[in-house]
């Protein structure tokens, strides 16, 4: 059975968000992206972009959090439905580490790096750490399989399952050669691949071991895993529109650029 599902670009900028004319075809929204399906809502990451979801939002709500840098989770303290009595989510993510997702959040929301913490939340939150390579299940018919990919500090990539559909969410990923063999083999035939891209050739020459990927990387593990589609992500905050614009203008015709407030049905 195949089930729908919508993916919305919320925000696709990474490291900061950015503003000005020369980001506003693309945006300038740190990560975030909205998954719709019939029985429940999936949020991947909580970066910004979060801000500029629409209403409307199925229970349960889940956050896939790819790891705990603050372009991350930066909107989590400042979305508004965790302060309602009458909402409920659940947060994800690893604590390969030994901490709970709960700490962590709570190593940035507290003082004097934010005035409140956690304990603020009114909503019914509900919080699990997982090891990466575990299978999350969200409702009866989505299910997310996790795979650690190389950053400093960690990150998890995501392949959600739907209905025979599958994507697969992969930001913050620096394509070393297990990784990429590790990707590769994960995202295999998926319908649609998010991939990080922040950097040109020239200036992953000078930010190797930063955490992030060139096109040139991210276009050869796109080719060998064959998605249906594909969108790059997670562009580089003094990246213009003009300069993904000539990028994007070199690319396979179900090769993107993710672009703020772009809608795709899986």
């Amino acid at each position: 059975m195949s089930l729908a599902a919508t993916l919305t670009v919320l925000g696709c900028r990474g490291s900061t968000p950015v503003s000005g004319a020369q980001f506003a075809r693309y945006g300038g929204a740190s990560t975030c992206c909205r998954l719709d399906f019939s029985d429940c809502t999936v949020f991947l990451d909580a970066g910004t972009g979060l801000q500029n979801q629409p209403g409307g939002i199925s229970s349960p709500c889940h956050f896939l959090l790819s790891h705990y840098h603050v372009d991350h989770i930066y909107s989590l303290p400042l979305y508004a439905p965790l302060f309602d009595k009458s909402f409920s989510a659940d947060v994800w993510g690893s604590e390969d580490d030994g901490l709970s997702v709960l700490q962590k959040l709570d190593r940035m929301m507290s003082p004097p790096l934010w005035p409140i913490t956690s304990a603020a939340f009114s909503a019914e939150m509900h919080f699990h750490g997982f090891s990466n390579g575990d299978t999350l299940r969200l409702s009866p018919t989505v299910s997310a399989d996790t795979l650690k990919v190389s950053h400093p500090g960690g990150c998890t990539a995501y392949r959600i399952n739907a209905g025979g559909k599958t994507l697969v969410f992969s930001t913050d990923t620096e394509l070393t050669d297990d990784c990429a063999a590790a990707l590769a083999e994960f995202a295999r035939g998926c319908d649609l691949l998010m991939l990080d891209a922040q950097y040109t050739d020239e200036e992953y020459s000078r930010c190797r071991g930063f955490g992030h990927s060139s096109w040139s990387k991210s276009l050869a593990l796109i080719e060998k895993c064959a998605p249906r589609r594909a969108l790059l992500i997670h562009h580089d905050p003094l990246r213009t529109d003009d300069e993904l614009d000539a990028l994007a203008a070199r690319l396979p015709e179900n090769i993107k650029p993710a672009s703020e407030g772009m809608v795709i049905s899986l």
